[in-house]
């Protein structure tokens, strides 16, 4: 009976996982209120897991506004689940604070754990990682937190994550150009890209799929800065004619354009341009209509990309930039654009204030990208404080499920809706 009733709440992936059990415990009314949310992801249509904060783990499964609470077993205490993932493959995956990486592969596979150990995953301060597939090739990347560096980890899967096998690459051992990787990426031709810490200042590696290295830096390429900050390469069908990859450094945007056996650069904005930089101290952003530089955050589209920096967003398809200017941004004390997401035709653009130490979202500015029109989004009312960030999680085709984390107090949850530009909290109900 328990198991039949297990496989009709518990989402797909944690069906049959010895790991996790639930806990039927008697939870008092509006104790929904009180989590803390660190992580959450999308499984498909509006299903959702949510990892919260504490000593030990939890993992939620939000479905039509109810939550079914998930605790790990005694005999694996990974300690605080910090993010989850949805991999290209269907498997979420979950890091850990303490012990690694659990995958949930499918309804029937039991989870896998890529524990902390110098033959598998040297250290436990992981920063991201990346599912790699390309033919029958899938690899997991793993990068990592460490003061010292401590390069990446990829691992080898076969027989849907049954058979795993660990590499350590880093500077004396492959390469790399620096133990300090903060990003690994896959283009659509199937190379694999490094990004180092940009306080290095060693650019950017690539990996082919031959075992190749090439290296791309200020003296070989269009790159504004060999302090690369961003990777992010389009997708089949998206983005600009071509395939690209776009780098973001504090130089301005370039790109790498694939076009058949050919390799072309370009840079968009340098502010080492003497009077670029000139008018910029006082309050210019360029001289040049495609100098756009300072950037935080790009986002592909069907036919265009985004680009934000501190202050504006652009609209970039072809030979075309607009630019948007949200009214709450601008001047030397004022407020600045840090975070953007487009869905559903809007633009979402987090904001917070220029010079506050670790600052919360003063706002969150909504804009229809075919009426040109900005609209401010209303939070504060929720909790009557500034969220440290805020989350938006696809729910369905026209909804966003939305957590906002603060600093003191609960996390809270809501729905927004993309038609009305509205913001409705949850309290979800426990499953008993």
């Amino acid at each position: 009976m328990l198991k039949n009733i297990l496989s009709k709440i518990l989402p797909p992936p944690l069906r049959g996982g010895s790991i996790f059990f639930i806990a039927v415990v008697m939870l008092f009314a509006g104790c929904a209120s009180g989590l803390r949310v660190n992580s959450a992801v999308s499984l498909n249509r509006e299903k959702l897991l949510l990892s919260t904060e504490g000593g030990n783990s939890e993992i939620l499964y939000y479905s039509n506004t109810v939550l079914s609470h998930w605790l790990p077993g005694k005999e694996a205490p990974f300690g605080e689940i910090v993010s989850l993932d949805l991999l290209n493959d269907g498997a979420v995956l979950a890091i850990t604070e303490k012990n690694g990486i659990v995958v949930f592969p499918d309804a029937q596979g039991k989870p896998v754990h890529l524990a902390i150990d110098d033959n598998k995953l040297p250290d436990h301060r992981i920063r991201n990682t990346c599912l790699y597939q390309f033919g029958k090739i899938k690899k997991l990347y793993v990068t990592y937190y460490s003061p010292g560096g401590t390069g990446v980890t990829e691992c080898t899967i076969k027989n849907n994550w049954k058979d795993i096998t660990y590499n350590t690459l880093n500077r004396n051992g492959s390469g790399l150009r620096s133990n300090y990787v903060h990003q690994v990426v896959p283009d659509i031709r199937g190379n694999i890209w490094f990004r180092y810490s940009a306080s290095k200042k060693e650019g950017v590696s690539r990996l082919n799929l031959k075992g190749e290295w090439d290296h791309f830096d200020r003296r070989n390429s269009e790159l504004g800065d060999n302090g690369v900050i961003l990777i992010r390469p389009e997708k089949r069908g998206m983005g600009q004619d071509g395939d690209n990859i776009w780098f973001v450094s504090g130089a301005g945007l370039s790109r790498l354009q694939y076009r058949g056996k050919k390799e072309n650069w370009k840079l968009f904005g340098d502010k080492s341009n003497v009077i670029d930089t000139m008018a910029r101290a006082i309050g210019i952003q360029s001289w040049f209509t495609d100098a756009i530089v300072d950037i935080v955050d790009i986002e592909i589209l069907d036919d265009a990309i985004l680009i934000a920096n501190k202050e504006a967003i652009y609209h970039f398809k072809g030979k075309n930039i607009n630019r948007f200017l949200p009214e709450t941004t601008g001047g030397i004390n004022e407020h600045r654009i840090f975070d953007i997401k487009f869905r559903a035709g809007t633009i979402i653009a987090k904001i917070h204030s220029a010079h506050e130490p670790n600052p919360p979202v003063r706002s969150v500015m909504l804009f229809d990208l075919e009426k040109r029109r900005w609209k401010k989004l209303e939070y504060f009312h929720l909790a009557n404080q500034f969220p440290r960030n805020i989350y938006f999680i696809p729910y369905n085709e026209k909804q966003d499920f939305v957590v906002l984390k603060y600093v003191s107090g609960p996390s809270r949850l809501a729905i927004f809706d993309y038609v009305t530009g509205g913001l409705r909290e949850i309290k979800p109900s426990f499953e008993r």
